[in-house]
């Protein structure tokens, strides 16, 4: 028995900040008193320096909190992307509009919101191109259709979005070039770094001393990493998925299956 692998450099910033919260938690299930079997003044050593680094970890988290220049641009970016969804719903349902101007109109802005694709799958720099591109398209179809169609408000609101997220983003990016290294990812590498070597150090006395004064910690450590590889996994696998379906070639049309038969 020992303590498994786990890339936690693979993790997320705050996965890994829970993942090392809850092993913060189970390290008095390991031998750290002189009278206890298994006890090592390395060991103790290690635990130490890895309860100081995370502490520090834990603090930068804390400063960062909800409203570091990073955190608030990711709430400026999903709410453009709701704004989007929205409008892509809206005109999607005026399609069937009783009023064939208004479905004509639907139709048309419709076909343009198709084209840029789905913007879930984009990064935020491509997103912010893709969506100035499809304000502007849909801006030409014209002021009277668009207001009669009832789409302008839906436009001016993801407008405004798009607008809020570019200076939070301008504001997150002037703030990363004050600094060579994010605090939060700073303190991160030194706990991971602390992290590791506690396995390690708990591993080697595996070896030395046999499983048994370890084995709870071994035990629920052991657990913790089964369900972040599946987490691992489980992402590494809607990747692929998704790379596979923007590389994929579209389906062959009718006109193109007749004219290959």
């Amino acid at each position: 028995m020992k303590v498994d692998g786990l890339s936690i450099g693979l993790l997320l910033s705050m996965e890994d900040f829970g993942y090392q919260s809850l092993i913060q938690e189970m390290l008095p299930d390991l031998p750290l008193e002189t009278a206890d079997e298994g006890y090592s003044d390395k060991l103790k050593s290690a635990v130490e320096d890895y309860r100081a680094v995370y502490r520090a970890f834990d603090d930068a988290v804390e400063t960062s909190g909800t409203t570091s220049p990073a955190v608030i641009a990711a709430r400026h970016d999903k709410a453009r992307d709701n704004a989007w969804r929205t409008l892509r719903a809206y005109v999607k349902v005026c399609t069937r509009h009783p009023d064939p101007d208004v479905a004509a109109t639907s139709t048309r802005a419709l076909q343009l919101i198709r084209n840029i694709g789905d913007l879930s799958i984009r990064n935020r720099t491509d997103e912010t191109g893709r969506l100035n591109t499809l304000i502007q398209s849909l801006r030409e179809i014209g002021a009277a259709p668009l207001a009669q169609a009832g789409i302008t408000p839906f436009i001016d609101d993801l407008e405004r979005k798009d607008h809020a997220y570019r200076e939070a983003y301008q504001h997150w990016i002037d703030v990363k070039g004050d600094r060579t290294i994010g605090l939060v990812q700073l303190k991160r590498r030194a706990a991971d770094a602390a992290y590791r070597n506690l396995i390690t150090t708990v591993n080697a006395l595996i070896h030395l001393n046999g499983d048994a004064p370890y084995a709870a910690f071994v035990r629920s450590v052991n657990a913790l990493i089964k369900r972040n590889k599946t987490t691992l996994i489980t992402r590494q696998t809607l990747r692929a998925k998704r790379h596979h379906s923007l590389i994929a070639p579209p389906p062959a049309t009718e006109n193109q299956q007749h004219s290959e038969s």
